[in-house]
């Protein structure tokens, strides 16, 4: 009996799917949709501004050209010391993703530069490191991450 019920209400989800998946076929038109133009946006310098538009026009600075004769000054050569591990005796740093160990040199790449970089004591939340053409040794410090308010 139950078998018959089932090819029986088998039968009929067939029936009704049938019937609705006629109703959801797009609507059969050969008619050409027009083209629609959509306008392109305009942005001006300068101008009002939207939070306060009762101010005055905030003014632009004068662009002359001129760069006062000296070249830009040098990006300064990042280095971010981003974890100490290992034990007491032995310990390992991370610096820009390079793993280093006292004593240990390895060329450490900062925004497409590379520099040869010496390890010369890594210390329980710090590192001194040696950097190619520096005449002094940074000391470089783990970023201390503070507790938020929600966590304590």
């Amino acid at each position: 009996m139950t078998a018959a019920l089932g090819g029986v209400l088998l039968a009929a989800g067939v029936l009704f799917t049938v019937q609705g998946a006629e109703t959801n076929l797009p609507p059969q038109t050969t008619a050409q949709r027009p083209e629609i133009q959509i306008p392109q946006s305009i942005f001006v310098k300068g101008g009002r501004d939207p939070f306060y538009p009762e101010k005055d026009p905030v003014p632009l600075p004068a662009d002359t050209g001129q760069t006062n004769g000296l070249p830009p000054p040098p990006r300064p050569y990042v280095l971010v010391l981003r974890g100490i591990t290992g034990t007491s005796v032995r310990r390992v740093a991370l610096i820009n993703n390079a793993l280093f160990t006292e004593g240990e040199r390895a060329e450490v790449p900062d925004r497409g530069i590379k520099k040869s970089v010496t390890c010369i004591r890594i210390g329980p939340n710090e590192a001194e490191v040696s950097v190619e053409g520096e005449p002094e040794h940074r000391t470089l410090r783990l970023r201390e991450v503070g507790v938020s308010e929600r966590e304590r």
